[in-house]
């Protein structure tokens, strides 16, 4: 009996497994409460929504990251396959992608969003580790606090028409250069704590440089700053205390800026030349270039020596700025 079973093992093993197939269901879903429906597919590890007849296109907000501890309507009810789902598809009619809506999905590796997507939210994609790329779709206009936080992304395509993106949307990624369309207006602080972030191009439609936008951005090199620029806040290019060789060497202030906060490049130890071509300055601050390189050389207007002279020789530095005219 035992030697008859070995022979057809494979066959009662093939068997049992189109069994499977066959009589288990292959596919989970529903509708919530914001009328989204849901399937999640067990065989291609595909999670998919679209807005039923009816819906608004707005995702509920749920609270995923502590659902343990929440009560159950608290919680989205696809949120037990995060530790399997690979794939995330937002179809038909999905105007807002909600809160933590696949926030802590560990295997993530692909997202897709039809044109339709206007706007993602908060913590949207918080903690995804192995998403690596994500192309913005091209009617998104705003990016909400935290959305891509402690994700995987190496590589993002911002869409022409996007005009907001949020505290923290990318910090703490491994995301290496960043191309911003002209059409953002508004960037929070702390946007890009990225310590590979090595290039990045600042958007002509922004005005101020936010509040740590680029700290502990350690092997940041390259960053372009546009003639729209007005005001650059409080340690807006911070290096990481842990890293005080690292960073900037190089950075120009252009023509327009009227205030600079205080510590812009605390920490920045490596930094060379910094280039003042505005004759804007109205506000700034005494702490500017404060915990900087004491042999730096600043640069500025032959017109405005005397007067940026004056203000350097304010600063809390350990010693006497060397300035440079052009």
């Amino acid at each position: 009996m035992i030697e008859k079973l070995k022979k057809y093992r494979k066959w009662i093993m093939g068997a049992a497994i189109a069994a499977l197939v066959i009589f288990i269901p292959k596919t989970y879903g529903g509708v919530d409460q914001a009328g989204i429906r849901w399937e999640y597919n067990i065989l291609t590890l595909t999670l998919r929504f679209e807005a039923e007849e009816g819906s608004d296109g707005i995702m509920y907000d749920y609270e995923q990251m502590s659902c343990e501890e929440q009560e159950e309507d608290w919680k989205s009810p696809w949120w037990k396959y995060r530790t399997f789902c690979r794939k995330v598809i937002f179809g038909k009619g999905i105007h807002y992608i909600g809160y933590e809506a696949c926030a802590d999905f560990g295997f993530l590796k692909e997202v897709q969003m039809t044109d339709e997507v206007e706007k993602i939210g908060e913590r949207a994609f918080f903690g995804c580790k192995r998403l690596r790329k994500f192309q913005c779709p091209p009617n998104l206009k705003s990016i909400q606090v935290e959305a891509f936080c402690e994700s995987g992304l190496q590589t993002v395509q911002l869409n022409e028409g996007l005009s907001h993106i949020g505290m923290e949307a990318f910090s703490m990624t491994p995301l290496k250069k960043i191309d911003m369309p002209d059409t953002v207006e508004f960037i929070g602080g702390r946007t890009f704590y990225c310590t590979d972030l090595k290039e990045v191009t600042i958007s002509k439609g922004m005005n101020v440089i936010p509040n740590r936008m680029f700290e502990a951005c350690i092997q940041l090199k390259t960053v372009t700053i546009p003639d729209s620029v007005k005001t650059i806040e409080d340690e807006a290019f911070s290096a990481y205390y842990e890293y005080p060789a690292a960073g900037l060497t190089y950075l120009c202030i252009p023509k327009n800026v009227e205030k600079i906060g205080s510590r812009i490049l605390k920490n920045n130890q490596s930094i060379k030349r910094i280039r003042i071509e505005s004759t804007k300055l109205k506000h700034v601050s005494t702490k500017a270039f404060t915990n900087i390189n004491p042999d730096v050389v600043f640069e500025v207007p032959k017109e405005k020596f005397q007067e940026y002279q004056q203000m350097l020789n304010r600063q809390d530095m350990p010693k006497k700025p060397h300035i440079e005219t052009f």
